[in-house]
């Protein structure tokens, strides 16, 4: 079974899922943000009401080419957004490419291994959309290697969401090794995109309070119930499939439990 890691160093934090079965380790941020700013300041922009768009960048290594197309029934990217929208209560406008056309390709990208500073290094120089008054923006990077975490690299890591950078690399080969089937394999990545993409808005526990405690706190920012995109095994082929199963076959596309959806309603109506 998948495992979701965590990735804290003395100057780059943030969170990994991982497509195989590995030792847990707890996921968390210490708050540095690799030369970002702090989780709380990052939080605060996105949810301050003067925030109005929420923006994704998307670009990718050549080879390693996001999913589009139709996921089932749906575009793959509906997955994203349907989820992104629900933790936002469609408070914000959400700005998501859908479709290759919409993002960039990097020619200039070399190696099989990306460390943390080495995805930041990529976002430094291609990452376009920057924040403004009522904008928060974010970069997501398609990369054609695998995660390197400064002391071996990882075949296991699906996704690295780096700290309060609103960075989130993406590892192509992993995402392809965790199944066989296209629309599995495209659930696998959209699923990815989702949980770091929960990390970077402050779930579980992480720059959003919780209403309930619903925290796993011994695998750190995680929810406690296996229901839940934010729950730390639950990024594998076999998980996909049954999330497919019960969320888009029965029409609920939503993969956040009500405990994450409770916790980004507050962080709403708290917000100044």
């Amino acid at each position: 079974m998948p495992r979701s890691l965590s990735l804290t160093t003395r100057l780059l934090a943030g969170c990994w899922l991982s497509a195989f079965s590995v030792l847990p380790i707890s996921c968390g941020s210490d708050g540095s943000g690799g030369g970002g700013g702090s989780q709380a300041s990052s939080i605060d922009k996105i949810y301050a009401r003067a925030t109005t768009t929420l923006a994704i960048e998307v670009d990718y290594q050549t080879g390693a080419e996001p999913y589009t197309g139709t996921l089932l029934t749906m575009d793959t990217w509906n997955l994203f957004k349907v989820n992104a929208a629900a933790l936002f209560k469609s408070q914000k406008t959400l700005q998501v490419p859908t479709t290759l056309a919409e993002m960039q390709a990097l020619s200039d990208i070399s190696g099989t291994t990306f460390t943390s500073q080495q995805v930041l290094d990529i976002a430094s120089r291609h990452r376009d959309l920057a924040d403004t008054a009522d904008r928060a923006t974010f970069y997501f990077v398609f990369l054609n290697g695998m995660f390197h975490d400064g002391q071996m690299v990882r075949n296991d890591v699906l996704g690295v969401s780096i700290g309060a950078t609103r960075v989130i690399a993406m590892f192509k080969p992993v995402i392809m090794s965790a199944a066989t089937l296209g629309n599995i394999r495209k659930f696998v990545e959209q699923s990815t995109l989702v949980h770091e993409f929960g990390h970077a808005v402050g779930l579980v526990n992480n720059g959003v309070a919780m209403i309930t405690a619903h925290q796993d706190t011994a695998h750190g920012a995680h929810d406690s119930s296996t229901a839940c995109v934010m729950y730390y095994a639950n990024e594998g082929a076999s998980d996909a499939a049954q999330f497919a199963q019960r969320y888009i076959s029965t029409g609920n596309e939503v993969l956040f439990d009500n405990n994450c959806l409770a916790d980004t309603a507050g962080r709403l109506a708290s917000a100044k």
